[in-house]
């Protein structure tokens, strides 16, 4: 919640505590060579780095798989923080969906087929 305020009282003494304790451990790890550079050059703090990525075992979800996940933590309370943008957001896909219009278009076959008109013509 500070922002990018790096001049607030607390960033600032979080700042010079990681640079006190890293400097005094005997071994430091980072997940990415861009920190471990950051580190060397900045802080004068050795580090290692060891790549974060996850298991083998884990896979992607799908998009219905994700859905229901969400559905999931939805209905356990666990997204009670982020509640008033997820209505916001289902209040303005419904509204987008309401005031997309379909058309139906023939060709010269007689075949058609319905399309969502995601421009409306002037």
């Amino acid at each position: 919640r500070f922002g990018n305020r790096m001049n607030h009282p607390f960033v600032r003494f979080a700042r010079m505590y990681e640079r006190v304790v890293g400097r005094s451990s005997d071994e430091n790890i980072c997940v990415t060579e861009a920190m471990r550079s950051f580190l060397e050059k900045q802080w004068s703090i050795s580090a290692k780095v060891m790549h974060d990525h996850p298991p083998r075992h884990f896979k992607s979800l799908g998009t219905g798989e994700k859905h229901e996940l969400f559905l999931r933590l939805e209905r356990d309370g666990c997204l009670s923080d982020v509640a008033p943008w997820l209505r916001k957001l289902r209040r303005e896909n419904a509204d987008r969906a309401a005031s997309e219009e379909k058309r139906e278009i023939k060709s010269t076959t007689s075949f058609s087929y319905q399309c969502e008109d995601a421009h409306k013509d002037s």
